[in-house]
């Protein structure tokens, strides 16, 4: 019997909350007021409940024998979800923990899901920023060729208009001149891939810089003529 639940008090209950409950409910169940037939054996219960309670050694006793008690049922219960087959004696999960188990394995599946979607997305966002950035790069490689084109171009565009000029002011750069149309020539028609290399990104630019200054020097020519 667990008198705290028959006096419906809390285990932590002090003397005077005991006593005061033991009051009230005496002035209910006592046979002299109560004319259940229950009454007598309530009564009963209570004193008991009240004896054992309100003496300080008993309930300390009590509460641990309690505890024992509750500590033992809850062994059962735990023992009555689990039962054995008369040949293998292996042990079956009851419908209740059948259906536990199917739902925290179905929360798994569905967080491995989750996972799985996460790093997807993760490894196609990853791979469109790269795409993104080879895009800028072979844009931006494409757009210094074409500007690179473009100059060669005006400068050939140049050279054929003043080069019979040049050319028989002063005879000697006759080979220098046919040499550097060659290279520009060179550059317009090659497909830019030998740019990328620093060494010869170098030299290409030293030579447009000789043609330049070549061109420089023919105008300084025909200004002094």
């Amino acid at each position: 019997m667990n008198y705290y639940k028959l006096m419906k008090l809390s285990p932590k209950a002090s003397s005077k909350d005991i006593n005061d409950t033991h009051r009230t409910l005496a002035k209910k169940y006592h046979p002299d007021i109560n004319n259940n037939e229950d009454a007598h054996e309530k009564m009963t219960k209570l004193n008991e409940a009240y004896e054992v309670l309100s003496d300080k050694n008993k309930r300390k006793e009590y509460d641990k024998k309690l505890i024992s008690d509750l500590q033992q049922q809850q062994r059962q219960h735990i023992s009555t979800g689990v039962s054995r087959t008369g040949k293998s004696g292996l042990r079956h999960e009851t419908a209740f923990d059948s259906k536990r188990t199917d739902k925290a394995e179905l929360l798994r599946k569905k967080a491995e899901e989750r996972l799985k979607t996460e790093e997807a997305q993760r490894v196609f966002r990853t791979e469109m920023a790269q795409k993104r950035a080879e895009e800028a790069a072979r844009k931006k490689r494409h757009d210094e060729v074409m500007s690179d084109k473009k100059k060669v171009i005006d400068v050939l565009s140049y050279l054929a208009t003043s080069n019979d000029f040049k050319l028989r002011k002063k005879e000697e750069t006759k080979d220098d001149l046919q040499n550097a149309v060659k290279v520009l020539l060179s550059l317009v028609k090659g497909n830019g891939a030998h740019m990328q290399k620093m060494a010869e990104e170098n030299e290409r630019k030293q030579r447009i810089k000789e043609i330049l200054d070549l061109i420089h020097k023919g105008d300084e020519e025909k200004t002094v003529e």
